[in-house]
């Protein structure tokens, strides 16, 4: 009965890799959250395993949230381990007048012995002020 239930658990564990993994593709290439009911079909035609749950946007939409969780969780270990980093900020004013700041981290990847650029938020300051700017630096370390 375990060997049955291991087995089963495998391949729902397989179809669900599969799922993550197109759900990053439609985030890391910007694409609609309805190209991944389609992706999701084609890969069906293909003879792709992929059950029948699981294949709707909103699937796609909580994919790219646990995935962003754990890449935020990765960083901030990088980040606890390093000695030190850097951070680069911009803001600028979107099409709704709206100002944004953008932020980067640069650090010094100890497994690898060089430097790295991550993406670490994107904020909407209170203020177009050096507070403001410091207020939404905060609130992404936060974050």
């Amino acid at each position: 009965m375990y060997k049955c239930c291991k087995q089963l658990y495998e391949k729902e564990d397989e179809k669900m890799e599969k799922k993550f993994k197109t759900a990053f593709y439609i985030s890391a290439l910007e694409r609609p959250l309805d190209d991944y009911e389609s992706l999701c079909a084609l890969q069906k035609l293909n003879g792709v395993e992929l059950g029948e749950t699981y294949l709707t946007r909103s699937a796609c939409t909580e994919f790219i949230e646990h995935i962003s969780s754990v890449m935020k969780e990765d960083l901030a270990d990088k980040l606890k381990e390093c000695n030190f980093f850097s951070l680069m900020i911009d803001g600028s004013t979107d099409h709704g007048v709206i100002e944004e700041a953008i932020m980067y981290v640069r650090y010094l990847e100890k497994s690898v012995g060089r430097p790295v650029t991550a993406y670490l938020g994107i904020e909407e300051p209170k203020a177009g002020t050096g507070r403001g700017y410091l207020d939404a630096v905060d609130s992404c370390f936060k974050e």
